[in-house]
């Protein structure tokens, strides 16, 4: 982004220094107009800037929002993937106490908590983002708890290394939930 911006406002004073022919021409003995460059004056390189501003903070929001959905995307996929039977048996098989319960918690933190984050921006209401990211940071802290914490415990080897791996991943998207909090705030 920075080198996208920073090329961009290279090329936009680039367009904006070039010479235009006006009344300080002069010849040249092959009878070609030659144009003489004026100097930027302090308000055109002011304005200069502020639309180069003005453009990086446009380019901002749409990464921002693009690294919005993509940080969501994969809980979506499993919303709709597993549905409530999935988790159900995610619960079941790590032997969560009510089963079908935490199936359908499971599954509605992961849908619903999706959807509130992507629809914050839409809505401008930031606690509706904030809402979906801490149901989404619920949903991760059980998940990696259990799904690789504890088993990183008891294995050896190979797939000690891969609950490691993965526990540190969520771990990492829990922390991009935070900042997501932060700057909603």
């Amino acid at each position: 982004v920075v080198a996208l911006c920073g090329l961009g406002a290279f090329v936009a004073l680039a367009c904006t220094s070039s010479a235009t022919p006006d009344m300080r021409t002069t010849w040249t003995g092959t009878g070609q107009s030659v144009s003489l460059a004026s100097p930027l004056s302090l308000s055109s390189i002011s304005n200069l800037w502020s639309r180069y501003v003005d453009f990086c903070k446009g380019l901002s929001k749409i990464i921002v929002e693009t690294g919005r959905f993509v940080l969501v995307l994969m809980f979506v996929l499993a919303a709709t993937q597993l549905r409530i039977s999935g988790f159900t048996g995610i619960a079941k098989h790590f032997s969560f106490p009510a089963p079908a319960f935490m199936g359908v918690m499971g599954f509605l933190f992961t849908a619903v908590g999706s959807v509130l984050v992507l629809l914050g921006p839409i809505l401008a209401c930031p606690i509706t983002s904030i809402t979906g990211a801490k149901m989404l940071i619920v949903f991760l802290v059980i998940a990696t708890y259990h799904g690789h914490y504890k088993p990183m415990l008891t294995s050896e080897g190979d797939k000690q290394r891969t609950h490691q791996q993965s526990m540190m991943k969520n771990i990492s998207i829990i922390g991009a939930f935070v900042m997501m909090i932060r700057s909603e705030e």
